[in-house]
C-alpha cells in the first residue's frame, strides 16, 4: 500500500521541483498502474537513456548493471513497484550511478513484463499497426520485440531498416542511441536467420554508427558476431571489433582488443565476461 500511494503520489510534487528524470518516472509509474506493459517498456528505456546521458560512462560500471539484471530476473522477489521507489530515492538523493543501476532493473523488469505476455501473435498484429499508423524508432522498436517471439524475422529486418532512417528525425533526438543501436542488432539478427550474412555484417556495423550520442550500455552485444564467427564469418567479425573499438566503451576497451586480437589468430574469443544482452534481445 506504501508503494502504490508512493507511484500515485508522483505527480502531485511542483514541475518546478522535478528533474527531467523524476518527470519520465512519473510516466513509469502511470504506465505501471494502467498495466500498460508495452509503454511501460517503452517509458522505462526513455527513462534509462536520459539517465544514461547524464552520468560519464566510467560510472556505468559493467558489475553494477549485471548485478541489477540479476536482480531482475524471473523467480526475483524484487516487483516493478519497488523498483521505481528505489529509483526515485536514488534521484532524489542524487546519486545517478544508482539511479542508472536501478533503472536497468526496473527496464529489464518492464521487458521481462511484455515478454511473458501469452497472446504474442495478437500483440503482434498490434505492434505492427501502431508502427504504420505513428512512425518512429520506438514503435518499429518494439515491433521488433513482438516480432523476436513469433519468428517473423523479415518484419524484424523491416522494423529495423526503418528506424535507421528515422534515427536523426524522430521527437526522442538524443536519446535514442540505445533503441537504434538495438534496433540493428536486432535486424542483423533477423538477416542472419534469412541467411543474408552480408546484410547481417553491415547491419552490425550500422548500429554502431551513432556520432555523437551517449550510450546506455556498457558494452556492446556480441550475439550475432558469435554467430557469424561460428559459421567462420571472421572478417565480418573482425571489422564489427574494430568499430566497437572507436566507440565510447571504455570499460570494455581491454576485453574488446583481446577478442579482437583472438579473432585475427583465428581463435574463439571468451565471450563470457561480457555484459548480459539487454532484455529482450533473445
Amino acid at each position: 500500500m506504501k508503494i502504490l500511494c508512493l507511484l500515485i503520489s508522483f505527480s502531485a510534487f511542483p514541475v518546478s521541483a522535478q528533474t527531467v528524470e523524476l518527470k519520465l518516472l512519473d510516466t513509469v509509474s502511470q504506465n505501471f498502474l494502467r498495466n500498460d506493459n508495452e509503454a511501460l517498456l517503452r517509458s522505462t528505456l526513455k527513462l534509462l537513456s536520459s539517465i544514461g546521458n547524464e552520468i560519464p560512462s566510467t560510472l556505468r560500471t559493467p558489475l553494477g548493471i549485471e548485478a541489477a539484471q540479476t536482480l531482475a530476473r524471473p523467480g526475483s522477489e524484487k516487483s516493478v513497484a519497488i523498483w521505481i521507489t528505489k529509483l526515485d530515492e536514488a534521484l532524489r538523493a542524487k546519486n545517478m550511478q544508482l539511479a542508472y543501476h536501478n533503472a536497468v532493473g526496473l527496464n529489464q523488469l518492464a521487458g521481462r513484463k511484455m515478454y511473458d505476455e501469452t497472446d504474442h501473435a495478437s500483440a503482434y498484429k498490434e505492434a505492427l499497426t501502431q508502427a504504420q499508423s505513428r512512425p518512429n524508432v520506438m514503435n518499429f522498436r518494439l515491433l521488433q520485440v513482438r516480432a523476436m517471439v513469433t519468428k517473423e524475422y523479415p518484419a524484424m529486418l523491416e522494423a529495423g531498416e526503418k528506424a535507421w532512417l528515422l534515427r536523426d528525425t524522430d521527437e526522442m533526438g538524443a536519446l535514442l542511441a540505445e533503441p537504434v543501436h538495438q534496433s540493428q542488432q536486432s535486424a542483423a539478427l533477423a538477416a542472419f536467420e534469412l541467411g543474408q550474412i552480408d546484410r547481417a555484417a553491415a547491419l552490425l556495423i550500422s548500429s554502431l554508427d551513432l556520432p555523437r550520442r551517449r550510450w546506455s550500455s556498457s558494452s556492446t552485444e556480441m550475439k550475432v558476431a558469435d554467430q557469424l564467427l561460428q559459421k567462420q564469418h571472421r572478417s565480418a567479425v573482425i571489422a564489427y571489433l574494430e568499430v566497437c573499438l572507436k566507440t565510447d566503451w571504455p570499460n570494455r576497451t581491454a576485453i574488446l582488443k583481446q577478442w579482437l586480437e583472438d579473432s585475427k589468430l583465428g581463435k574463439t574469443p571468451n565471450y563470457s565476461f561480457r555484459s548480459k544482452p539487454s532484455y529482450p534481445l533473445p
